[in-house]
């Protein structure tokens, strides 16, 4: 090639014919000798070497011939430069796209055969471009106001909204959990567009075949299924992130409910939390700490044992003082229905008594269809209709008080006996000679307010006093039975938390329950939590968002729901979260959901939790903080703190 080249160079020059004429006196000989030696191996790089190391082989006639005859070797030196530079150009592509043809080649391999590779691949690429997409919408957007911003946003959650549930359906596992939690958050947390599309997942998760359960079954507990079950639906009732559950019936007629767990669940829940960390240190790198913490949390779940010891801590510690609440007994060596000595209870295998009623989640959105029914709406636009009212503050009805409830589901029972007391007296009369009257009972609303003071109290109760408390609190998990009573499943998450933390968490929700801003950092940072640069109003706010609130007087300044967390980190960074109230953030956050998904927009969990913080000081006769109610952080500090808000701003 680089022959063929010199040649044509040569041949254009020779078509100049005065270039031509004087070559033929002189120059002529000295291209006629580098063409020649180009014929032996290495003639043309050594001839050219001498050409442009020396100028010319012998030496340049001067006058008019010289100036012709150095033009044309410095032209002939130029275009051999520039060969040389598209053949490095060209051996440079090559050497990149054979990489990154090997790197495919790598991919694509690992994809087939490695399964953590496979599952993280699928995970970035149908989370990377949402994130990527919303971050360059919120760079775009970020000069308009608030209410220019929001269609934007709107046409984006409409757009994204199914992908993240096709997702947690496609890989199950670790991303239906993210799911449950995420679908937990109503009223304005996460967009309602994610809310309705994975609020599947709280108690429809697609499970595996009757024969598939049968078969782990038998595997775990080494018998057949009919040696310790009169009666088995195949037919699974409910499907989770780590196994399904199933309706059956002891030998001596006992119904319970059987968890079998998915075999390699454990191991693909390392892979995918993994995955998330990687994602999460780029996205949102304020949160790793957290995440660390909810893996540790989860990778207790991977033993049904463990969680029949905790389901029967559970209820001996909470019905003796909560007769209107249920925590089902697991079929252990202690239950007196087990058929086994041993119990029925494996790592893999969880069975323990049914419960009747339906899920909180289940029941709102029944009692969100009736509403929309009776409005001639939608379920999902009467959602909407709330999030709107939410969102823009136009004064939400509180649901009334319990004795108002109790009051009106009264009056709803007493009519439909009145009702059906006088359809049975047609009945029995007229009824034997013309059509009867059918018998109906109206569905009764839920009572919002006791079925959230009770899970307050619950969950305080096994905070304080027991140390060991479920910080998987998800509506999903929470179940209204047809006796009217609360039950309380799914105690695989169970956080302890030692005395002394007890305590200091105690005085720090009554100083968040008071609203004394400064006596809030102080013990706060007694906690163990601390920013780089020790700024309080900062701390005031992540211990507020944490165990108080989310309303818009703590968050709207900030930029919102959305941006909160990522505002107060460039403020000021977090330099140590403690472990240890990390998953009281995670009950405190999803008892907070429940009340927002039942219509309290402006839950505080420090007002709900004050009775028990003050019964916990006081029987260990520990003082109280010495508090101001109302009082706010130095008012110095504002300029200051304004200056850092606006950097804040400026920079997203």
């Amino acid at each position: 090639m680089l022959l063929s080249y010199i040649r044509s160079a040569a041949l254009l020059s020779a078509r100049r014919p005065a270039l031509l004429h004087t070559a033929t006196a002189g120059g002529g000989r000295h291209g006629s000798t580098a063409f020649a030696s180009s014929s032996r191996p290495g003639g043309v790089s050594s001839t050219l070497r001498r050409t442009f190391a020396t100028g010319a082989p012998n030496e340049v006639p001067s006058g008019i011939l010289g100036i012709q005859q150095r033009g044309k070797h410095r032209w002939l030196q130029f275009n051999t430069r520039w060969l040389a530079f598209r053949l490095r150009v060209r051996l440079i592509k090559r050497v990149v796209l054979g990489s990154l043809g090997l790197a495919a080649l790598g991919v694509g391999t690992a994809f087939f055969v490695d399964e953590g590779i496979k599952r993280s691949l699928q995970f970035n690429f149908t989370i990377m471009p949402l994130y990527v997409h919303y971050r360059w919408v919120q760079w775009r957007v970020s000069h308009l106001p608030p209410e220019m911003q929001t269609p934007h946003f709107e046409r984006l959650h409409n757009l994204y909204q199914n992908d993240p549930l096709r997702l947690c359906l496609k890989l199950k596992g670790f991303y239906v959990k993210i799911g449950q939690v995420i679908s937990a958050f109503g009223g304005g947390a996460v967009p309602e567009q994610y809310v309705e599309s994975l609020r599947v997942l709280q108690d429809n998760v697609p499970a595996e075949s009757g024969e598939y359960a049968r078969k782990l079954l038998e595997e775990s507990l080494g018998c057949p299924v009919e040696e310790v079950f009169s009666y088995f639906d195949d037919h699974a009732m409910a499907a989770a992130s780590i196994g399904q559950v199933h309706r059956a019936r002891l030998l001596d007629g006992t119904d319970v409910v059987v968890k079998v767990m998915y075999p390699s669940v454990e191991k693909y829940f390392k892979m995918d939390i993994a995955t998330m960390v990687r994602f999460t240190r780029m996205a949102a790198p304020e949160q790793v700490p957290v995440l660390r913490e909810v893996e540790k949390q989860f990778m207790t779940e991977f033993d049904y044992q463990r969680e029949a010891r905790q389901l029967r801590e559970a209820s001996e510690n909470i019905m003796p003082h909560f007769p209107g609440v249920v925590i089902p007994l697991p079929i252990d060596e202690q239950h007196p229905s087990s058929p086994r000595p041993g119990g029925l209870c494996t790592r893999q295998v969880l069975v323990m008594e049914m419960l009747h009623g339906k899920s909180l989640m289940r029941a709102m959105d029944e009692q969100l269809d009736r509403m929309a029914r009776a409005e001639g709406k939608t379920a999902r636009e009467l959602r909407k209709e709330f999030q709107r009212k939410f969102e823009q503050g136009e004064g939400m009805a509180e649901p009334p008080s319990r004795t108002k409830m109790r009051l009106y589901r009264g009056l709803i029972a007493l009519g439909d006996y009145l009702r059906n007391g006088t359809a049975l007296t047609y009945n029995w009369t007229l009824g034997w000679v013309a059509p009867p009257i059918d018998y109906k009972w109206r569905e009764l609303p839920i009572d919002a307010a006791s079925v959230i003071d009770v899970l307050f109290r619950v969950h305080a109760h096994q905070l304080f006093i027991n140390g060991a408390f479920n910080a998987d609190s998800h509506p999903g998990n929470i179940m209204l039975l047809d006796d009217g009573r609360v039950g309380l499943i799914d105690y695989g998450q169970v956080k302890r938390i030692a005395h002394p933390d007890r305590i200091k968490f105690a005085r720090l929700l009554l100083a968040l329950a008071e609203r004394d801003q400064v006596a809030t950092v102080a013990l706060w940072k007694e906690c163990g939590f601390a920013t780089e640069g020790d700024d309080h109003y900062v701390i005031d706010k992540w211990a507020t968002y944490f165990f108080s609130r989310m309303s818009a007087d703590v968050v709207d300044e900030l930029g919102g729901l959305a941006l909160f967390q990522e505002n107060l980190e460039k403020i000021d960074r977090q330099a140590h979260n403690p472990e240890d109230f990390i998953m009281v953030f995670r009950m405190a956050a999803l008892l907070r959901a429940n009340a927002m998904s039942l219509g309290f927009s402006s839950i505080d969990s420090s007002q709900m939790w004050k009775e028990q913080a003050l019964n916990i000081l006081h029987a260990h006769d520990e003082p109280p903080p010495s508090l101001v109610p109302g009082r706010q952080l130095h008012p110095d500090s504002s300029g200051h703190l304004t200056a850092k808000l606006a950097a804040a701003a400026a920079d997203a």
